[in-house]
């Protein structure tokens, strides 16, 4: 592989340079090795052109000379969105807070929405149950208990509240007190 390159300062270099880069990245004749020697380049000028020189490399039949070619364009593409100055950094910083309060939001609303269901459940037993109260009494346990759920937010403990259906007899650990 190629000897690593750091960062080029776009200043050292003009339209000649750009159209020379092209005319080998295009050529028959340049040598693999040259091939990743401007790609390297290329990846640390973080201008506009040299991104879409990489691109149009990328789409060549040479292409695969460059096995790091796709993390060449992702460290130009990277180089090219830092922020230069304070301001761009703040900006920058601003949408990553803006994206983080997004995803935020939409967990909550998952959140939010996987309540809203579980409340639904509740309802929709607490009816049930409501319609067969008058075969088993101990049931008014389990309806109390889901009324406090709903009302309150708790879940009933484990275990108790919970009529059984076989025999009828609740096993609440302490029927009569809600």
């Amino acid at each position: 592989m190629v000897e690593y390159k750091d960062i080029q300062n776009p200043e050292d270099f003009n339209e000649k340079d750009y159209q020379h880069f092209r005319y080998l990245l295009t050529s028959d004749d340049t040598p693999a090795e040259e091939l990743e020697k401007i790609c390297m380049t290329l990846a640390h000028l973080p201008t506009e052109y040299t991104k879409d020189l990489l691109e149009e490399f990328k789409t060549s039949e040479r292409a695969g000379e460059v096995g790091w070619l796709e993390c060449a364009i992702e460290e130009n593409q990277f180089h090219l969105l830092m922020p230069e100055n304070e301001k761009e950094e703040r900006d920058f910083l601003a949408l990553k807070m803006v994206g983080e309060k997004d995803d935020l939001i939409l967990d909550l609303m998952c959140e939010c929405d996987k309540h809203r269901l579980r409340i639904r459940e509740y309802e929709i037993e607490k009816e049930a149950l409501e319609k067969l109260l008058p075969q088993n009494p101990d049931l008014k346990y389990d309806i109390s208990a889901i009324h406090d759920t709903l009302i309150w937010g708790k879940k009933p403990a484990s275990g108790t509240g919970t009529a059984d259906r076989e025999g009828g007899k609740s096993t609440e650990a302490n029927p009569g007190v809600h």
